[in-house]
């Protein structure tokens, strides 16, 4: 039983790194350059790269994708400084150097390319209405379910 939940759960991380992945490269792939999205089209050159430096735009890809998986992992490996500890919300589980530490943490999830909000708080505005049109969607079908169960039951052998 439980070599069956550790499969599963190994299972279950693969699917969701590769998940993770396809959408980075995905999002990296497109021809939409974010900084050009957060300005607009007729931002100057200045302008744009102080947005792609402030959002990690203008490192290579690779290093990219580290930070990102560092971002979205419950553990990471961050500096030991007061403005990271505030912005990532992390508790210390051992120094790696003096300056670095590996963390548990809470996912951060950055700001959004459109809004400059975090992308937490836009997430926890629509939660409710969410949670409202999957309740009435199940309360739906589990309705419409039983009453077509019912009737297929009653005509069982009606060809």
């Amino acid at each position: 039983m439980i070599s069956y939940l550790i499969r599963k759960f190994f299972y279950g991380s693969a699917v969701m790194l590769g998940i993770v992945v396809v959408v980075f490269f995905l999002f990296n792939i497109l021809p939409v350059d974010p900084a050009r999205m957060t300005q607009g089209q007729r931002a100057d050159v200045q302008s744009l790269q102080t947005v792609r430096k402030e959002f990690g735009l203008d490192k290579p890809l690779p290093v990219q994708f580290a930070y990102y998986m560092n971002d979205l992992s419950a553990i990471g490996i961050h500096l030991n400084t007061r403005a990271e500890q505030q912005r990532y919300h992390y508790v210390k589980i051992f120094a790696v150097s003096q300056y670095r530490v590996v963390a548990l943490k809470w996912p951060y999830l950055r700001r959004s390319y459109q809004t400059s909000k975090d992308v937490v708080s836009l997430l926890l505005e629509v939660v409710p209405n969410t949670l409202i049109l999957a309740t009435t969607a199940m309360l739906f079908a589990i309705l419409i379910g039983v009453f077509l169960g019912i009737i297929s039951a009653v005509h069982k052998d009606t060809g």
